[in-house]
């Protein structure tokens, strides 16, 4: 049996699905041992008979090298190649407009094409990264993260902040490693998991906008309810649900309620007036855009780098142009979300919803703001791929290394099994996977 493996093996490519295979081919021809000494076979008979079975070793192997190789989603990649072309064009769009002039040093069109470029040179290098190594470290790397966050909100040291605050998007991915080293735990393991979420929003919402916090959250909030019905954390589910979902709900509409203006925007709202956003009246802006082209209101009700882009669309390039820009992002979001529920591999599931919940998040608040459903509550949002303003340029780089994760989860799909154990050697210190029973 162990001869027949490994010449079936050496027929594939991918080393890292060596394991996964051969846990399924054993597996299965002791199972059919099994059967075979059930028949009234010696074991030795048994076990030739299971192995004459299983067919040539040659041809099984490089069926299984088909399978198993690395895969990459092509549909994401083309899909953030049009993306970036779009952000480009509104972004060289934005640069022309004479309204606009005294935002140059936001608006510089070089940068934001410079920072489109480094995205996808981020995601494309991320595609060749075991995404499992993020779960090794996500633990540490996480403490690490947001006690550097509290340093340097302390400290106030300039280049502390800046790196920190592009890197705060990581307790995203990192989350999922966290709460799968919790797998097979009861509530202990849920308690911990949502203290990690606390301290996140407590470390972030000192010094960050709401917006930011919400979208980190809501994905780990997403992470840890996958997590959950996947029993990794074994508690009652519909409880633990509403329980969680209702704080988180809770939290949100405090926080907002006690956001700056949001009162006087209440109060315009229930006297039917509209509501307003930098001092201009946002939804009656949106009303009055054409479909098509610019809209004769003046002055435009966006400030670069303090609300939704999606407004400066709608009212410079039209309506048409808006929904347009708004159904091709969610279009890339949904093809996402497709791939990561590809994966049979649950550590990847939990990692990819995450990281596409982000983007998600994002989307959904930067649109509804931009198009005057949602009031602005003085906060800077961000449109995944078309914003980029001095405050957002991390962001875009960072929306391009969330799809970066995703390709690096898609590429190993059929490379590793359903559950994996994450370990350090006690003798070498690497990575170990194994296939959990």
């Amino acid at each position: 049996m162990e001869e027949y493996i490994k010449k079936l093996l050496e027929q594939v490519r991918f080393e890292k699905a060596h394991k996964a295979i051969s846990d399924e081919i054993r597996s299965h021809i002791e199972d059919q041992i099994a059967d075979n000494i059930y028949d009234g076979m010696d074991e030795e008979t048994a076990e030739k008979m299971a192995v004459e079975e299983m067919g040539d070793p040659v041809d099984a192997g490089i069926s299984l090298d088909k399978i198993h190789r690395p895969q990459i989603a092509w549909g994401i990649v083309a899909a953030a190649v049009v993306v970036a072309l779009l952000g480009s064009s509104v972004r060289i769009f934005m640069s022309h407009d004479e309204i606009l002039q005294g935002y140059y040093d936001v608006l510089d069109k070089k940068i934001f094409i410079i920072c489109t470029v480094l995205g996808i040179g981020l995601m494309l290098l991320l595609y060749f990264i075991d995404f499992t190594t993020v779960a090794k470290y996500s633990r540490a790397a996480g403490r690490v993260l947001l006690a550097s966050i509290v340093i340097a909100n302390i400290s106030k040291m300039p280049m502390l902040m800046t790196v920190t605050d592009a890197l705060k998007v990581l307790m995203v991915p990192l989350y999922a490693g966290i709460i799968y080293k919790y797998k097979d735990k009861r509530y202990e393991g849920f308690v911990k998991a949502l203290i990690w979420i606390a301290v996140t929003v407590a470390v972030l919402i000192v010094d960050d906008g709401k917006m930011a916090v919400f979208a980190i959250t809501i994905g780990m909030l997403l992470q840890l309810t996958i997590a959950i019905n996947k029993r990794w954390i074994r508690v009652l589910e519909k409880p633990v649900y509403i329980s969680m979902w209702s704080i988180f709900v809770l939290f949100l509409t405090y926080y907002i309620y006690n956001t700056r203006n949001y009162s006087r925007n209440i109060t315009e709202l229930a006297s039917g007036r509209t509501l307003d956003l930098t001092d201009v009246k946002t939804r009656e802006f949106v009303i009055t855009s054409k479909m098509v082209g610019t809209t004769s209101a003046h002055p435009i009700p966006w400030v670069p780098g303090n609300a939704s882009v999606m407004t400066y669309i709608l009212g410079r390039m039209g309506i048409f142009a808006g929904i347009a820009i708004a159904v091709i992002v969610t279009g890339l979001i949904i093809i996402g979300f497709v791939a990561v529920f590809k994966t049979k591999n649950q550590l990847g599931l939990v990692m990819g919803s995450g990281c596409m919940m982000w983007l998600a998040a994002n989307t959904i608040v930067d649109t509804l703001i931009g198009f005057g459903i949602f009031p602005d509550f003085g906060d800077s949002t961000f449109l995944p791929f078309i914003s980029g303003c001095t405050g957002h340029y991390k962001d875009l780089i960072a929306a391009y290394a969330m799809l970066g994760i995703l390709l690096s989860i898609y590429r190993f799909k059929n490379a590793y099994p359903e559950h994996v154990e994450i370990r350090f050697s006690s003798l070498f210190g690497r990575l170990e996977l194994r296939k959990l029973k």
